[in-house]
């Protein structure tokens, strides 16, 4: 194993940090019986190969002999090398998905592409290792699968397959997850379509456990976007509600941004009652933000969740205020539509939003206290004069 490694020039290749002179002996040490040494050595690799989101000139020499590793019975490692493959492969995914990098002229983008098109070529081991005996080996195999979307016909098979034959809960809604993330934008080029909603609206209809009911509704939101049914949509009001008994940390689920997602992407008549209810039951002020902000992007603006552009607020005033950037729509007030009435009068009756000051609503041109709301409210709905 690992017999062409010396027929590489390391020396005269580059990491994120300098010289790859001492790259081999890290993909070596994968290979040690000490748990210890593999565990450092895995964690200097991947940050050769990858540092803050750049990939390195060296990493798409290094993937092959890291397939290498994972198509042996012999390696410890695999759920790990794994991830890392999948780490260094999805940031040419990313960034070609957003158009924001020109490949033809960019050094780093070119390892991107490189490092992607190396790790693509460990497919037919990847779907081999969704029959493994370790569970998170068989998760990581669906995780980095997702990426490699002309490929959908056929790995969807294979992954359903996979879903039928699972008896670990976990593993069967993380293959269920990334599904929906490799079909999602290519629902045209899936061959047999009925078979994939068949087993996901089987799934949503058998509500005992709610982290596969949860996994097969927000993939089943990626393949049908607007024509989600309403039992998937309360699935995602009810883990607003009651996010502990939901994935935090599921795939790359954060529940209430997963949340916007779905609901930005239903009609406005589906969309401002949804989001209501979701802020009448969320349960942290956090997670209040985040469906307010998109809630008055979609309303307002008639933005998607992709459309946003804050996410985050960019800083803590004295009074512990959150505050967002600026740049928002200002919204005639005098003007305001009977769905955006419907949309501010669900913020001003969601306690948690009110809990943490913030500036969203000014960003708008809105009041920013609840007082001042109900006194808009109150005098742009022609049913109170």
């Amino acid at each position: 194993m690992l017999h062409d490694l010396k027929q590489i020039k390391w020396d005269s290749l580059k990491t994120c940090h300098g010289s790859a002179t001492e790259v081999p002996n890290r993909i070596v040490a994968l290979t040690s019986s000490d748990a210890e040494i593999r565990t450092q050595a895995l964690s200097r690799l991947g940050d050769n190969l990858e540092h803050q989101g750049d990939i390195c000139e060296v990493t798409s020499y290094v993937v092959p002999f890291l397939i290498e590793l994972v198509s042996s019975d012999q390696t410890q490692e695999k759920a790990n090398i794994l991830n890392l493959l999948e780490t260094v492969a999805s940031r040419w995914v990313k960034n070609r998905a957003l158009e924001q990098i020109d490949y033809s002229n960019n050094s780093s983008s070119l390892f991107e592409q490189r490092t992607y098109e190396a790790v693509r070529e460990g497919i037919s081991i990847y779907l081999s290792l969704l029959q493994s005996e370790g569970a998170e080996i068989r998760q990581e195999a669906a995780r980095i699968l997702s990426l490699f979307r002309d490929n959908v016909n056929n790995t969807v098979p294979k992954l359903l397959q996979q879903v039928q034959a699972e008896n670990d809960r976990v593993t069967k809604a993380t293959i269920i997850w990334y599904l929906g993330k490799l079909v999602a934008d290519n629902w045209s080029l899936l061959g047999d379509q009925l078979q994939l909603i068949q087993t996901l609206n089987t799934i949503i209809d058998s509500p005992q456990d709610k982290l596969l009911s949860y996994s097969a509704a927000i993939t089943l939101f990626r393949l049908q976007k607007s024509e989600i049914p309403d039992k998937a949509i309360n699935l995602v009001i009810d883990a607003i509600a009651y996010p502990q008994l939901y994935p935090t940390n599921f795939g790359d689920n954060v529940v209430a941004w997963t949340a916007c997602d779905v609901l930005c992407n239903l009609s406005l008549k589906r969309g401002i009652p949804a989001f209501g209810k979701a802020l009448a039951v969320v349960s942290n002020s956090d997670d209040a933000r985040y469906l307010v902000d998109a809630l008055l992007g979609f309303a307002i603006e008639g933005k998607k969740f992709h459309d946003w552009s804050f996410l985050f607020s960019v800083g803590t005033g004295d009074n512990g205020e959150q505050i967002y950037r600026v740049g928002k729509t200002t919204v005639p007030v005098h003007t305001l539509t009977p769905y955006q009435q419907e949309a501010l009068s669900a913020i001003l009756q969601c306690e948690q939003f009110w809990k943490t000051p913030s500036n969203l609503l000014e960003l708008y041109g809105l009041p920013s206290s609840a007082q001042e709301l109900k006194v808009l409210l109150d005098t742009s709905d022609p049913s109170s004069s």
